[in-house]
Order: C-alpha cells, then sequence, then structure tokens
C-alpha cells in the first residue's frame, strides 16, 4: 500500500515538473528518500533510470514537431553535437565521485540543490504571473478604441491589425519598434534590434536574416509561448533560385533526426562508456578481464574514457564551426535563436555542458533545468529550448543510469515499477495537464503549485538529512569516510 501511495505521489509529481517543463530530478531523489526509504546514492541511481524513461516518453511524444520558423525538426542538433559529449563526460565524472563521497556530503549536495531549484521555481512563478497579467491588460487595451499619435502629436483611430498589436510589442520587449514589409504589403511592427534581448545575445545569437512570414497573433499551427516569444519575426523561406547545392544538402540535412553526425555523438560515448565500464568492472561487478579498482590499467582504461570523449567532443566543434561557415557561403537565411559558433559561445555551451553532467551524474539532476534557461537566454525558441534539452537529458542519464547499473545501485524491481508510473506521469503532463493549463491561459498557477512541491521535498530532504546525520553520530560512524 505505500509502494502504491508513494508511485502515485513520483506519477503526480513528474506530471506536474513536465506540464511546466522541467524533468524533477532533485524531488524524485526527495520521493525516493522520503517514501522508499533509499540512500541518497541509491536515490540519485533511481532517479537517473526514471528521468531517462520519461525523457524517452517526451522524446517520443515530440518526434514530429517542427522548428517554428524553419523546416527542421523542433531539437538543435547543432548545440546537440557540441554539447553531447561533453555532457557525457560530466555524468561519467559525476557518478564516479558519487560512489566516492560518503553519504552525508551527498545530502548536503542534495538539499543544495533543492535550495536552488526551490529559488528557480518560485522567480518562474512570479515572472509567470506578471506576464500572465500584462497579456490580460493588452487584450483589455485591444478591446477598446486604439488610437496611435501622428505626427503632430494629434490623436487618430487606428484601422490596421498591425497598429492594435502595437502596445503588445512595446510592452514585451522594447519601446523602439522597426517596421518592415508585412502581409500583403502591410507594414509588420517587429522589436528593434538593439532591444534588451538583442544586447544580451549579440555576440552570441545571429541576427535573423528569415525573409518569410511574419509571426504574429494569427499565425496557426505555433505554440502559444512560442508565438508570445516569437512575436514579430520572420520564418526562412526560399525562392528556387536562391537553392543551391550546398544549401539544400543543409535543409535536407536540417529535417532528419537521424543524421549522421548526431548518431556518431550518441553512440560513441555510449558503447564506449559500456564497453569500458565492462573491462573496469566495479565494486559489485567483476571487471570482464580481471581488473581490480584502483589498479594501473583501471586508471588507464579511466582517462581512456575521458581521452574518447574530449577528442569527440573537438571533433565535433571543429565540424560545427566548419557546418556554419558553410551555411553563411551558401546563401542560408538564419533565424532568431540560430547560435554563432564563435569561440564565446563554444566556451559558454562548453562550460554548462560539463557542469550539467556532472550535477546529472552526482546528485540525479536531468540537466534540463541547466540547460533551458541558458538556451531560452540565447533566444532559441521554447519548444526547441525544451525539446533540445529532453534530448540532451536522455542519453546522460541513460549513460549514468548504466554506470549505476554497474555499481549496483539500481533497485530492479522499484526501478522499472517506478518507471511504469514516470511514463504515465510525463504523458499526462505533457498531454492532459499541460492543453488545459494551456487553455486557462493561467500556468502561473500551475508554476506556483510546483514550487510549492520542490519546497516542500527541500523541507522534508534537509530533515531527512537531519535525522541520518544524528542516527550515524550517535551510532559513531564516520561521517565524511570516502568509499
Amino acid at each position: 500500500m505505500a509502494r502504491t501511495a508513494g508511485a502515485a505521489v513520483l506519477a503526480i509529481t513528474i506530471s506536474l515538473c513536465n506540464a511546466a517543463g522541467i524533468g524533477g530530478g532533485g524531488i524524485i531523489v526527495t520521493i525516493g528518500i522520503i517514501l522508499f526509504m533509499f540512500t541518497p546514492k541509491e536515490a540519485v541511481a533511481q532517479s537517473n533510470f526514471i528521468i531517462f524513461f520519461g525523457c524517452v516518453t517526451r522524446y517520443l511524444k515530440n518526434f514530429k514537431n517542427k522548428h517554428p520558423l524553419k523546416d527542421s525538426t523542433a531539437i538543435d542538433y547543432g548545440i546537440v553535437t557540441c554539447m553531447l559529449p561533453l555532457v557525457m563526460l560530466g555524468t561519467f565524472i559525476g557518478v564516479q565521485v558519487n560512489e566516492l563521497l560518503p553519504e552525508t556530503l551527498v545530502f548536503g549536495l542534495l538539499f543544495i540543490t533543492l535550495i536552488y531549484l526551490t529559488y528557480k521555481a518560485i522567480l518562474k512563478a512570479f515572472a509567470t504571473y506578471k506576464k500572465e497579467k500584462k497579456e490580460t491588460e493588452a487584450k483589455k487595451n485591444i478591446r477598446r478604441d486604439t488610437y496611435a499619435v501622428n505626427d503632430s502629436n494629434m490623436l487618430s483611430a487606428v484601422d490596421s491589425r498591425e497598429d492594435m498589436f502595437r502596445p503588445l510589442v512595446v510592452n514585451n520587449e522594447s519601446s523602439e519598434i522597426a517596421t518592415i514589409s508585412g502581409k500583403n504589403g502591410a507594414p509588420a511592427l517587429i522589436p528593434s534590434k538593439s532591444g534588451s534581448l538583442r544586447r544580451s545575445v549579440r555576440n552570441t545569437s545571429r541576427e535573423s536574416m528569415a525573409k518569410g512570414e511574419v509571426i504574429d497573433r494569427d499565425t496557426e499551427g505555433m505554440d502559444e509561448e512560442d508565438k508570445n516569444n516569437l512575436f514579430g519575426e520572420r520564418k526562412s523561406t526560399y525562392a528556387n533560385s536562391e537553392i543551391n547545392e550546398t544549401l539544400q544538402q543543409h535543409l535536407n540535412n536540417e529535417k532528419s533526426h537521424f543524421r549522421p553526425r548526431t548518431l556518431v555523438v550518441v553512440s560513441v560515448p555510449f558503447f564506449s562508456i559500456l564497453i569500458i565500464g565492462l573491462l573496469r568492472g566495479t565494486k559489485s561487478l567483476k571487471s570482464i578481464i580481471g581488473i581490480s579498482r584502483c589498479d594501473p590499467f583501471d586508471f588507464v582504461f579511466f582517462f581512456l574514457q575521458v581521452a574518447i570523449l574530449l577528442v569527440l567532443a573537438i571533433a565535433n566543434i571543429v565540424l560545427l564551426k566548419k557546418e556554419y561557415n558553410s551555411k553563411i557561403g551558401c546563401g542560408y537565411q538564419f533565424v532568431k535563436g540560430d547560435i554563432v559558433w564563435n569561440t564565446p559561445s563554444i566556451t559558454k555551451f562548453s562550460i554548462f555542458a560539463m557542469i550539467a553532467g556532472f550535477i546529472s551524474g552526482a546528485v540525479g539532476l536531468s540537466g534540463g533545468i541547466l540547460f533551458t534557461p541558458l538556451f531560452l537566454d540565447f533566444g532559441i525558441a521554447p519548444s526547441v529550448a525544451s525539446g533540445t534539452s529532453m534530448y540532451m537529458a536522455m542519453f546522460a542519464t541513460l549513460s549514468s543510469s548504466i554506470l549505476f547499473i554497474f555499481g549496483g545501485f539500481i533497485i530492479y524491481d522499484f526501478a522499472f515499477w517506478l518507471a511504469f508510473f514516470a511514463i504515465i506521469g510525463t504523458a499526462a503532463g505533457i498531454t492532459v495537464i499541460g492543453n488545459a493549463v494551456k487553455k486557462s491561459g493561467k500556468s502561473s498557477i500551475l508554476v506556483f503549485l510546483l514550487a510549492f512541491v520542490i519546497l516542500v521535498s527541500c523541507v522534508g530532504e534537509g530533515a531527512t538529512g537531519v535525522l541520518d546525520t544524528i542516527k550515524k553520530i550517535n551510532d559513531h560512524e564516520n561521517l565524511w569516510k570516502f568509499h
């Protein structure tokens, strides 16, 4: 009965997390510790395993989704090829550290992580509430008679749909407006390129070069969050005379989920971690070639794994910059959120990849909570940011799950049983709850509820950690013994 109740709590929590756009790894760890009596290391292992199945569910559900501004997948595989090898490297190191750390320190790291998640969730809740309030006020203004100031500062009636949306553009982006030719020759308003968002990413995100349809309130087939964030931007469209052989190759490549370089980036880390893990062995799994932990050959294989992932990362970064320069040369139309693959952007993405991967392996976080805000800061569309984060989290948690299996931390009867409930929760979160929230227009309620759940998890995990520490002190255990 207790297990069923715990699984139900897990499914509901995962539903809320997915509807709000995060994986919920830190919360899952806390639920495992409090409701299922896992040790911190077991909870981290189970969390990675569960998140993997949740990511697979989201990937399959969103497989056919398209980029809102171009004929491409909703996953930015350029970012994937740059970051994923380093995410896997961070995950590999994080799992090794998790195995060595005393449980008291794991408790502490998890508590700090949950405090950070609580802080971010509260900020997002208030930001969402303010955004909804502004949109409600803007809609009220649109219903009234709308006036504009002419060159003589006299009021005149507004008779164009584009002018009616001018207050929304001013509120959301900047008071500076650029006017370009829109549908049927009508003026189409876009945020000024000198706005705050453009200034924050001007060195790492391309200026839009698209020539197609302008995104407005009547644009069909687009997620509402994307529509709000991309209002005034153009879709990429090519005339037949503009398409050359090189450009056509790039356009065809972007339509596919199964690109040759992406398959290499995904398969090489996975199989290298699997094979080297079997060769090295663990405390609970004997090496297939008889190596013991901390033997010279054990360190050789450890650094071999690090070297493979680093070489793969460097090679893909070189190829990515070459591909980017090729796009510039063939007349490719960059859209908002396309990355300038120069040294600053590559450095930023690489650092974040290592940090997110390490956190995933060490404390059971999926990494999406770090990836998505970074991508949004670069001006990437919300649906693309979420899809790309989920894709990388899927392979990061798969790799860490394999390492935890080798380490003997996966409790199979619990893990598969909870994974089943995680799949149900994920599907419900991105369909039933997500659609209900979109129709109501009150997503702030969901985010406030999620922030409350994370806060309760934070308090519960902290209390559990304190009680566990007191027990170990009374039993005269060494709190800081490394394994």
